[in-house]
């Protein structure tokens, strides 16, 4: 099992402990909720922001105002509706969506974030 490593967006420092007690969202629905892409292998998705509609084990679709945007999870860095300034790496949340919840959690107890 990987480490889940979560930054800072602004500095790409990593977050100390006391400020990953916020992360428990990423073991909840993502879907609905509003997202940035802050980096991609592909950097045409750079900056994209829109709202998480569908989920797989391996994207994000994400709708913007020109439409359905097909975002690879591994390699991309991203930013949610509700945690500014929290940067998640996708590469550590590449689960199906059912699976990522349990998963996550297990990562986020065991306390193995750095």
């Amino acid at each position: 099992m990987h480490d889940l490593i979560l930054m800072d967006a602004k500095t790409s420092v990593p977050f100390r402990r006391s400020q990953k007690q916020g992360m428990g969202f990423l073991c909840e629905e993502l879907i609905g909720l509003s997202a940035r892409v802050l980096g991609s292998p592909c950097k045409g998705l750079c900056g994209l922001e829109g709202k998480v509609v569908d989920e797989t084990k391996d994207t994000f679709v994400i709708r913007t105002a020109k439409g359905d945007k097909l975002v690879p999870k591994q390699g991309s860095v991203f930013e949610f509706e509700g945690h500014p300034g929290a940067a998640v790496k996708g590469d550590w949340i590449c689960f199906r969506p059912e699976d990522r919840t349990k998963k996550v959690s297990d990562l986020l107890r065991r306390n193995r974030l750095r």
